[in-house]
């Protein structure tokens, strides 16, 4: 039996079963607990093989980061291509994993970058650009359409590791709620809570994922952006081990060897979801923010994570193209859902109308916006979007009459047609969210692993979405459109 408990450092098994049996049976005195004659044994023994070489090479590298050793990755890789049972080490595009192929021929990741780990800190020579633009993904401008906004008001609030990670998660689902959104938190701890991941994701307007993530080759040696769960994966007991195993089977069926990977993190490990399993689903035009390590980092070539979303419905992606630290991500999920979201619950309703109310070709109209209950300082955004190219975005605060009067919009040609969203309470496209947070000072810093030269800031905060991309529009509470024909 090969024993893995009680070593540090985070590792990534990716593995391929043998499938087509019903149920397994056990061999006493198997690494993997499974019976020779089982068609997955030989697989499940290379597993337990592979991990040996993972805990060796995740012992070494936090041994190495303990004593201050100055290159704890380059150690770490020296050390694993001394060894006979290493086919190949490299560091993984991502820059901080560590990839070693066994001769078997699996592969095993050793990430050196968690996100909750102690050592991260401002880096005391900083070089790296602090962000000063967000990316320009869909704009400011708020514009109700059936690509603009989540065709469901169900949220899916996916955690992972949280006790490490220090999150208050009520600063997701406290906006979402404003939002008008049911959030349903899932911590995937258990196969029960994966079976209810796959009966949910496709029914999520909005999709928040915080966990450990790395950019590691599956067993085929295609790269892949990876998020771990927190479903343990007992190598320390191999009967244990063969029912874990035999869950996971018995979940993904023929598909397991593309869906799953093996993680593990602080002496346990875990099973892992790959882009695969992501991709599998079709989304209601999603809102996606994926928070962990890498979760957007380019990989070229392998399977990535932001395209399984968004090549199957998603409106928007939000990731990270870099290793991050609680430090800075935590505060900046927290910022953009609040960004997204009404600062008010108090609003039933909003109006919209315009004087005149039915302009024609040529003439200009004002729009005036009230909301109910009456109130002052609402803020309130009109975004106009005319089929001639004609845009303005324009923000005002309501009086004592709950009343905002907005400039003159100058008369368009005979057919054009106005399309006029009104937005009340304060609530922002997520371009504009992601923007305020990446222009934040107080958030806007360089942080370092001291053992790695590369620093991460907010530049590392990506988005993808499509035009005018909001989680608001579906509220009808404090939105309006209005469509202007001009004759």
């Amino acid at each position: 039996m090969c024993r893995v408990a009680g070593w540090g450092g985070l590792v990534v098994v990716s593995l391929l079963l043998i499938l087509g049996a019903e149920c397994a049976s056990t061999g006493p005195g198997t690494a993997s607990g499974l019976d020779p004659s089982d068609p997955n044994f030989e697989t499940a023994e290379a597993i337990v093989a592979a991990a040996a070489v993972g805990r060796d090479g995740a012992a070494t590298f936090e041994q190495g980061v303990a004593a201050g050793a100055d290159d704890p990755i380059g150690d770490t890789i020296a050390a694993l291509r001394a060894r006979a049972d290493v086919a190949s080490v490299e560091l993984s595009i991502d820059g901080a994993t560590i990839m070693v192929e066994h001769v078997d021929g699996q592969r095993i990741a050793i990430l050196t970058d968690q996100k909750d780990r102690a050592e991260w800190e401002l880096a005391p020579n900083p070089t790296a650009k602090a962000a000063t633009t967000a990316a320009t993904a869909g704009g400011s401008a708020i514009i109700c359409n059936e690509k603009s906004f989540p065709q469901s008001k169900q949220a899916l609030v996916i955690t992972g590791f949280q006790q490490d990670f220090d999150t208050d998660l009520n600063t997701i689902t406290g906006p979402l709620q404003r939002a008008g959104y049911q959030p349903d938190v899932l911590r995937l701890s258990t196969p029960a809570d994966l079976e209810q991941l796959q009966n949910k994701l496709a029914n999520a307007g909005v999709i928040y994922m915080s966990s450990h993530g790395n950019v590691s080759k599956n067993l085929d040696g295609v790269y892949g952006n990876n998020v771990v769960t927190e479903i343990e994966v007992p190598l320390n007991d191999s009967e244990a081990f063969a029912d874990s195993l035999l869950d996971m089977v018995a979940i993904f069926g023929g598909d397991f060897q593309r869906f799953v990977s093996v993680s593990a993190n602080k002496g346990k490990l875990y099973w892992s979801l790959t882009p695969a399993f992501f991709g599998q689903f079709k989304y209601p035009n999603s809102f996606v923010y994926v928070d962990s390590c890498n979760s957007d980092h380019d990989v070229e070539g392998g399977n990535q994570l932001a395209s399984a979303f968004t090549s199957n419905g998603a409106g928007a992606f939000v990731g990270w193209k870099g290793k991050i630290s609680t430090r800075f991500s935590n505060p900046a999920a927290a910022a953009i859902f609040d960004g997204m979201a009404p600062q008010t619950a108090t609003i039933s309703s909003v109006d919209l109308s315009t004087n005149p109310s039915d302009p024609g070709a040529g003439e200009s109209y004002v729009p005036t916006a009230v909301v109910s209950p009456a109130s002052t300082g609402v803020e309130i955004q009109i975004s106009i979007s005319g089929t001639d190219g004609f845009a303005r975005t324009e923000t005002g605060t309501t009086d004592a009459a709950g009343e905002v009067v907005f400039s003159s919009v100058p008369g368009g040609a005979s057919g054009v047609v106005d399309t006029i969203t009104e937005v009340a309470g304060g609530a922002d496209s997520s371009a504009s969210a992601v923007n305020v947070v990446q222009n934040d000072p107080t958030l806007n810093q360089v942080w370092q692993l001291p053992y790695n030269p590369k620093q991460e800031t907010l530049s590392n905060l990506s988005l993808t979405a499509n035009s005018d991309y909001n989680i608001i529009c579906n509220n009808q509470a404090v939105t309006q459109t209005t469509k202007l024909v001009k004759f």
